[in-house]
């Protein structure tokens, strides 16, 4: 197919060209709008009483000044000039609002993500430089560190060794909690496995109120797509007779999910089938995980198994054949 140019566009492209051939008064220093002068203008588009970026509706005062809805919620007044507040939008600061991009909050800690509001919402448990303290320190005690989400992994470690697993299995002991516990969830251990180039955290709660014992996967920074591609097991035993054996199994959680710790969506034990397994010690030894992808169930069926039971299933395969 040929393509023609009309006239038009022939006396267009010249004109054109010579306008980006002419000398030019003003250089690209001038044209150039800096990075600090944007986040001033953005500045503008703060709440005056809480500092935060204004989204619709932003409401107006009787002296003009511009409040956002949580703060005329909250407030009496106008937090710059005391006035009642009204009704009138503006629609404005509204437009501007919606097509500007935002910094993130952790931008001290080195995030560079601008994004307009709506999105920022979606990065804000998203992003990777916001801090807290260690999780590990909170259960286990002994740790007062706090940094980036980033760096976790790495202080772990270093500093949690004997909590970090660097394969698809760990066993696990449990000395049985006294009768009267503090809180109806406890936490009584977190761990951690580094494996199938994902991390995950593994969470085992004693609930009280229920008489059982709750372990959750979480699959860390990544959608609850990703993290039901992975399962995990937990296998109670009794060292005095290998032959007992209870196995649950259930889909590994995302850090956002709602249904963490509910018993329907997560490894749920009753205390008294605990009890069975336990030794004179009053400990409870349990393989805390075996991972897997659920796409490889045969695969994993046949890891599993013990060997006895793997040269049954062949020669059985074989005489099929």
């Amino acid at each position: 197919m040929e393509i023609v140019r009309s006239e038009s566009a022939r006396t267009s492209s010249r004109s054109n060209s010579t306008i980006s051939n002419a000398p030019s008064n003003c250089s690209k220093q001038d044209l150039y709008v800096s990075l600090k002068h944007y986040d001033c203008l953005l500045g503008e588009l703060r709440c005056p009483g809480c500092a935060r970026p204004m989204h619709a509706p932003i409401l107006l005062c009787q002296s003009g000044h511009s409040v956002c809805q949580e703060c005329v919620r909250k407030q009496k007044s106008c937090p710059l000039c005391r006035m009642d507040f009204t009704d009138i939008r503006s629609m404005t600061l509204e437009a501007l609002s919606a097509k500007a991009y935002f910094s993130c909050k952790n931008a001290i800690s080195g995030c560079t993500v601008r994004l307009p509001f709506d999105l920022m919402k979606w990065h804000k448990p998203r992003c990777l430089f916001q801090t807290g303290s260690c999780f590990m320190g909170t259960i286990w005690g002994g740790c007062n560190w706090n940094g980036r989400k980033m760096d976790y992994l790495e202080h772990c470690s270093v500093s949690h060794r004997d909590k970090l697993f660097l394969s698809d299995e760990a066993q696990l002991f449990w000395p049985l909690p006294p009768i009267k516990s503090p809180t109806a969830k406890t936490v009584v251990g977190v761990f951690m496995f580094n494996i199938f180039e994902e991390v995950f955290d593994l969470y085992h709660v004693h609930d009280r109120t229920g008489a059982q014992c709750l372990w959750t996967m979480v699959c860390e920074f990544k959608e609850r797509k990703t993290s039901t591609n992975f399962a995990f097991q937990i296998e109670l035993f009794c060292q005095k007779d290998p032959s007992r054996l209870l196995v649950q199994r259930h889909s590994c959680h995302s850090e956002r999910d709602d249904d963490l710790l509910d018993e329907a969506h997560c490894v749920a034990i009753s205390m008294g089938d605990i009890m069975r397994f336990t030794g004179g010690d009053k400990v409870s030894n349990f393989i805390g995980i075996r991972m897997s992808r659920k796409f490889r169930a045969l695969v994993d069926y046949l890891l599993f198994v013990s060997k006895d039971k793997l040269n049954r299933f062949i020669n059985s395969f074989l005489e099929i054949l």
